[in-house]
């Protein structure tokens, strides 16, 4: 399965978290890794290039740091530009039917605060239902989410969960998608790269 990775951070060579996240990617010209802020420095987005891109591909996963609750203004900004009417959804609008949407998030408070009770308040479901709002409407796809939290980030266990997790989205016979009710298997054999 052809699979789009697009990235959105506006520092991310000062980034470690994407960094480990680019370099835990397994080599496979199956995967296509696009970073929005490299390939736009102006903020200009090929609309018709990005909207082939997307069309090349059977699995498209959004990237990013959740800031504010939210991506990044970058992919809001590509968001609101590539997934046009007549092209995502409306008359005619179908040219993401059936590719699987999911976010792969880097988040910088502790995971047990993303609840009820916790600071946050909200779990990461609640947070990001606009995506998986616009996944249905633009692919009636399947949704899914891995969230990595970098605060653990020297932690050798914690970081072979979330690579086992990230490859479990690239390769479907080990993923169970997380639906907010349960969270994903994750393998036990400790590999890291």
């Amino acid at each position: 399965m052809k699979t789009l990775i697009i990235v959105s951070h506006p520092d991310i060579d000062e980034s470690g978290s994407q960094q480990y996240l680019k370099e835990a990617l397994p080599d496979s010209s199956e995967i296509t890794y696009h970073h929005l802020e490299a390939t736009y420095p102006d903020g200009e987005i090929d609309i018709e290039q990005e909207q082939a891109l997307l069309q090349k591909h059977d699995r498209i996963i959004f990237q990013f740091p959740l800031y504010w609750y939210s991506s990044p203004p970058m992919l809001k900004h590509w968001l609101d530009e590539v997934l046009t009417e007549n092209f995502a959804y409306g008359y005619g609008g179908n040219k993401l039917k059936g590719k699987e949407l999911g976010l792969v998030l880097v988040i910088g408070m502790p995971e047990k605060e993303y609840q009820v009770g916790g600071n946050e308040g909200f779990s990461l479901s609640a947070l990001t239902t606009p995506y998986q709002a616009m996944a249905k409407k633009t692919a009636n796809a399947v949704f899914k989410t891995v969230s990595y939290f970098p605060i653990s980030l020297y932690e050798r266990n914690r970081k072979n969960a979330y690579f086992d997790r990230l490859s479990a989205v690239l390769d479907d016979r080990k993923f169970r998608y997380f639906t907010g009710k349960r969270s994903m298997d994750l393998r036990t054999d400790g590999s890291y790269r």
